[in-house]
């Protein structure tokens, strides 16, 4: 069974953590909660936006698609990450396909009642505003990065993010504690497959990690932190 709305607002931080307590009920009214399998879609690329999505529990990949048809895994959601607010305030499709990493539990809320909050409290209104304005941070560091950082500093912060560990002088969260193919990863960092294996063989041979063809351990996080940070005096 989900929680209600006031302990999830409360717990996780997020965007509606900023209501009063009468659109929270309001909130809760509303919203659908739907535990769904790993490999679920959500919505496809191009596909009208009726709801977003709150996580409550498990992690939800962000995929886009380019004009070739290749994959990108752009954004990496777990508990308490939103997706589907831009296109509902912009009044667009769905600009990316949202696909369950693992078993999750996610509320959907119509995009009817997050534009009625937004009209009626102000403070709800801020925090929505304050929330886009950090991503639109976060989608222009993780583009520097993308653009100006070596193939294997991106593996590096990537690992590190996803098993729970703070970047030094980066104010990205960790991401969900899941495990991506080896194809989701290179993905993520734009890479090939071919490229991503010989950078983990890289950082095996230099202890800084275990891996096998099931997944990948980290041995020494301050050695691929230091190793993040040769990289950028390099």
């Amino acid at each position: 069974m989900a929680p209600d709305c006031s302990q999830c607002a409360v717990d996780g931080g997020n965007i509606f953590g900023a209501l009063e307590p009468h659109f929270l009920h309001q909130l809760e009214l509303t919203r659908v909660a739907n535990r769904v399998p790993a490999g679920h879609v959500f919505c496809e690329q191009g596909d009208p936006v009726h709801a977003i999505h709150c996580i409550l529990r498990g992690a939800v990949k962000l995929v886009k698609s380019g004009e070739r048809g290749d994959n990108q895994v752009i954004r990496l959601l777990g508990p308490h990450g939103i997706f589907g607010l831009r296109p509902v305030l912009a009044g667009d499709d769905f600009a990316v396909r949202a696909v369950a990493v693992e078993e999750s539990v996610v509320c959907a809320i119509p995009k009817e009642t997050i534009r009625t909050l937004l009209r009626e409290s102000t403070r709800f209104a801020a925090a929505v505003m304050a929330y886009l304005a950090r991503e639109i941070r976060i989608s222009e560091e993780f583009l520097m990065v993308l653009t100006q950082c070596s193939v294997r500093r991106r593996v590096a912060e990537l690992l590190l993010l996803l098993n729970g560990h703070a970047l030094a002088g980066n104010e990205w969260n960790p991401l969900p504690r899941v495990k991506l193919k080896r194809r989701e990863i290179a993905q993520m960092v734009s890479t090939s497959p071919e490229t991503l294996s010989r950078t983990l063989a890289d950082m095996a041979r230099r202890k800084l990690i275990r891996f096998d063809r099931k997944e990948i351990t980290i041995l020494d996080p301050a050695g691929l932190q230091q190793l993040d940070r040769d990289e950028a005096r390099s």
